[in-house]
C-alpha cells in the first residue's frame, strides 16, 4: 500500500462535484480509456497533504506509469472583487513558488477561502518530486467577469506545473 493510512470512504465524494467536472475535459484530451483515481481530502493541513503527493509520485516510479494530478479548487469566497483579488494574489504567489508552508499561512493570515489547499499543495508536493521548480499562472479571473457583480465574488485561478 502505497498510501499508509489512507481511508477509503465512499462517502467522501457523495457532495463532490469537481471529479465530474473534469472527466469530459480529460477524456477528449486523452481518451475514454483514460484511468481516474478520484481522491476527496477532509482533512487540509500542510503535513498531510505533502506525504500524500510524495506517495503518489513514489506509487507512479514503482508501477511505471505516467501520472496526472489536477488539483481542483476556487479561490476566495463572497468578497468585493478587489479584496479577493488582493488575498488570492498572495495565495497564488505561495502556489507558483511551491511554498506549501507559505500557502498555509497566508491562507490563515489574510482569511483566504480557497476551498482546496490540500489538493493543491499535494499537486505541489508530486510536482517538486518530479522536479518542477515553479508554477505557471495560466489565468485568474473572478466571478465578476461572467455576472458583472463586483460586490461578491468568487476568484478563480489556473495553475500548472509542467514536468
Amino acid at each position: 500500500n502505497y498510501f499508509g493510512d489512507l481511508d477509503f470512504d465512499d462517502l467522501a465524494h457523495t457532495w463532490e462535484h469537481s471529479v465530474e467536472v473534469q472527466v469530459p475535459f480529460l477524456q477528449s484530451i486523452y481518451g475514454a480509456s483514460l484511468k481516474i483515481l478520484p481522491i476527496a481530502m477532509a482533512i487540509q493541513e500542510p503535513e498531510p497533504s505533502i506525504d500524500l503527493g510524495k506517495s503518489i509520485a513514489l506509487a507512479s516510479e514503482k508501477l511505471r506509469r505516467d501520472v496526472l494530478v489536477i488539483a481542483s479548487s476556487d479561490m476566495s469566497h463572497y468578497l468585493p472583487e478587489g479584496e479577493a483579488i488582493r488575498r488570492d494574489r498572495a495565495a497564488i504567489d505561495a502556489i507558483l513558488n511551491m511554498d506549501v508552508h507559505s500557502l498555509f499561512r497566508i491562507i490563515r493570515e489574510l482569511d483566504v477561502s480557497m476551498c482546496g489547499p490540500g489538493p493543491v499543495s499535494v499537486a505541489i508536493s508530486f510536482a517538486k518530486l518530479k522536479g518542477v521548480s515553479k508554477g505557471e499562472l495560466v489565468r485568474y479571473s473572478t466571478s465578476a467577469e461572467t455576472s458583472g457583480d463586483k460586490s461578491f465574488v468568487v476568484g478563480y485561478a489556473s495553475v500548472v506545473f509542467k514536468l
